[in-house]
């Protein structure tokens, strides 16, 4: 790629975060939230060789840790960290497209749709997991593409185990990339490298799961999908039961202040009826570090929704519309039209691709879009998009590229058949 094309795209993507978290870099309080928290007295934890948590993994945490984040009062380090590493997304993302696509114009395409990406531009301003997450894969993805050196192979072993450190929903990511790769026609003859980097990341996985075992006698990466499970699933089962499904995804689309409302009283509700013997607090995530508590709050939690498998799919199915639907409540005006945009030029730009027969691009798209956006569950958010921002870039790019390759041509044949004439 051009050496002028990188450092437009990373000066672009920096100044864009820049601009979107300034104001979080003068009132850190504005760069909180539920998690944070968490995250701050982990991170502190770290520091002290400690890490107590079942329900968090030690990626960010030892992230912020290393950059003295440890409490809300510093912050800023950590977020100009996190707009520098997103920024070197952009910049890889371009990389990865020249290599699967050979094309500069998509390459660079690609690198600025991200740059301007208005989700991750926002996720830089917060105490989040995601942009170190999504940085990590995509470097992953990068060194699958390109050499095969011991030391890459390595350092991509390492960037996908980092990223599932960070968001542990991340694991399976590894063996979904490689067999996606390989069905790449330009690189199914890395099949080797990709087997090895996929038997040493599990092993790492595996290792992380035994230590869970020795401290806590449960074979676990993570307490986090099932505490999740036990918030989300029933809440919203029960209030598609109450509203009907036509009220239920116009509420949840179009309404989401009251939708919120209403599900915290259905997830009041439900953790006072699992958690019978003793009041609880206002929802279930008081248990996230107490096995027992979630092996016992999942029975009466699962027993609530048993045999409503599809209701289930159904209210996952509106999570992906809830997290689909552009960021209205964006700072300003500017993110609103870029996130509206990027948003609606999706479905043209599968179309087109259909119409080039991109087969695989399109594949990873579906692949890769579901994977980011189904499991997070029923309760939608903005957030769960950065997953998918990366591939959404990726497929705007292309597409693009090949509609203005198509246009070019068909102007230069015009050309040539005007002079003929004359």
């Amino acid at each position: 790629m051009k050496k002028s094309h990188t450092i437009l795209i990373g000066f672009c993507a920096f100044a864009f975060r820049l601009w979107v978290g300034w104001y979080a870099l003068l009132h850190p309080e504005a760069a909180g939230n539920p998690d944070a928290v968490g995250y701050h007295q982990l991170a502190a934890a770290l520091t002290h060789g400690q890490f107590p948590s079942l329900f968090r993994t030690p990626g960010y945490p030892l992230f912020l840790a290393m950059l003295g984040a440890t409490s809300a009062d510093h912050i800023a380090a950590a977020l100009i960290a996190q707009m520098l590493l997103d920024s070197l997304t952009a910049v890889l993302l371009a990389a990865i497209t020249l290599r699967l696509f050979g094309n500069e114009r998509a390459a660079l395409l690609a690198g600025m749709f991200y740059a301007f990406c208005p989700v991750m531009a926002r996720l830089c301003a917060y105490i989040l997991s995601e942009p170190l997450a999504i940085f990590l894969i995509v470097a992953a993805v990068y060194l699958a593409l390109g050499a095969r050196s011991r030391w890459s192979i390595a350092l991509q072993i390492a960037c996908w185990f980092a990223a599932t450190m960070a968001r542990p929903s991340f694991v399976l990511l590894p063996l979904m990339v490689g067999g996606l790769v390989l069905l790449h026609p330009q690189f199914r003859a890395v099949w080797k490298s990709q087997v090895a980097v996929v038997g040493m990341y599990l092993l790492l996985v595996l290792s992380w799961v035994g230590f869970n075992y020795v401290r806590a006698g449960q074979a676990i990466l993570s307490t986090n999908p099932q505490v999740s499970y036990y918030i989300y699933e029933p809440p919203m089962v029960r209030l598609v039961d109450q509203l009907s499904w036509p009220q239920y995804i116009r509420l949840a689309v179009l309404n989401p202040p009251e939708y919120d409302r209403q599900f915290a009283v259905q997830e009041k509700a439900i953790a006072h009826q699992v958690v019978a013997d003793v009041p609880p607090p206002d929802n279930l995530w008081f248990m996230k570090d107490d096995l027992h508590a979630i092996q016992e709050t999942g029975a009466k939690a699962g027993a609530l929704i048993d045999g409503r498998g599809l209701t289930v799919l159904g209210i996952h199915l509106v999570g992906v519309v809830q997290s689909m639907r552009p960021v209205w409540n964006s700072a300003n005006a500017i993110n609103r039209a870029l996130d509206a945009l990027r948003i609606l030029l999706l479905p043209l730009a599968i179309w087109l691709l259909a119409k080039r027969r991109q087969w695989w691009l399109l594949g990873l798209l579906l692949v890769w879009t579901a994977y980011a956006l189904l499991p997070p569950g029923p309760v939608g958010a903005w957030r769960f998009r950065s997953l998918a921002e990366p591939v959404f870039s990726l497929t705007l790019a292309v597409a693009l590229a090949s509609m203005t390759s198509i246009l070019s041509a068909q102007w230069s044949r015009k050309i040539q058949e005007d002079e003929i004439v004359s």
